[in-house]
């Protein structure tokens, strides 16, 4: 099913990612300067996950990426794939999962030791 964690980045600022049940990361936000502002935004993916329009493919000399777009602005941006079929992958997880997945909210200094185990990996 995976989850979204909300967390703070070392700067502080507020963000939020997708993850799968095996603990890879299909989506990560933008660092936002509050807490409403990032969860606006998680629930804009949640919404518009089911959507194809939302998500912008992309390919470079890197590999294949995708960001989700809600209002002509960016709400979340995937990593960089080797393969096409592994992007389209990703998103198929988000348009599947994102509408369900549990919410873990995760303190400041307990984000990156908290990672996996907020999801159950």
């Amino acid at each position: 099913m995976g989850c979204f964690q909300l967390y703070r980045d070392e700067q502080g600022n507020h963000c939020f990612r997708l993850h799968t049940d095996g603990g890879s990361i299909v989506l990560c936000s933008a660092p936002y300067p509050n807490a409403t502002d990032a969860r606006n935004d998680l629930a804009a993916v949640c919404l518009r996950s089911g959507d194809t329009e939302s998500y912008v493919r992309d390919k470079s000399v890197m590999g294949w990426s995708f960001s989700m777009k809600a209002d002509d602005r960016v709400i979340g941006t995937g990593p960089l794939y080797a393969t096409m079929h592994d992007r389209e992958n990703a998103i198929a997880h988000i348009m599947r999962t994102a509408p369900d997945a549990d919410v873990f909210d995760l303190g400041a200094e307990e984000a990156a030791e908290e990672q996996g185990q907020a999801c159950g990996w």
